[in-house]
């Protein structure tokens, strides 16, 4: 009878564990220009299939995952027309990041941590109210910088790693 309660124990902490319940959780936030195609933690691919919206530009999508120190984050980001100046491209993203021992901090894209196609990101414009991304500074990106990778690409891979927290 204790072995079949210990593992049912075992059995139900394991489930937690897979389903991150048992683990603190970081929102991530992201404006995308156009779509956001693919979510990466550490090479393995995030499920977006809750995610609304994945190809409307004026909606930032919002998840949450569980995240640790050196966990590395690829968004792929696609532009549905090649990008000129009339039809910019775009990333910006805010990770609101709780490590497990309760810390916080915010993790916003930016030319420093950042990487898009392997190379530093350029830097397309700051989400400021009215005046670029209207919707997703109503959304929670506002003073986010918008990056996108330095080619005439329609398609951008932007990469960060989780710092360690002091």
């Amino acid at each position: 009878m204790k072995v079949l309660t210990i593992l049912s124990l075992i059995t139900l902490i394991f489930s937690a564990i897979q389903k991150g319940e048992a683990w603190r959780r970081s929102t991530i936030l992201v404006g995308a220009d156009d779509v956001l195609s693919k979510v990466y933690l550490n090479d393995n691919e995030i499920d977006l299939s809750s995610v609304e919206h994945l190809s409307l530009y004026t909606t930032v999508k919002k998840f949450d995952l569980v995240l640790f120190t050196n966990d590395e984050l690829k968004f792929v980001v696609k532009n549905k027309n090649p990008v000129s100046f009339l039809d910019n491209a775009g990333l910006a993203v805010k990770i609101l990041y709780k490590d497990q021992f309760g810390n916080e901090k915010t993790i916003e894209t930016n030319l420093k941590d950042w990487t898009c196609n392997g190379k530093t990101p350029v830097s397309k414009r700051i989400v400021k109210g009215l005046l670029n991304y209207p919707t997703w500074a109503n959304q929670g990106l506002y003073d986010v910088l918008v990056i996108w990778n330095d080619e005439d690409t329609t398609e951008a891979t932007c990469r960060v790693v989780i710092p360690k927290l002091d």
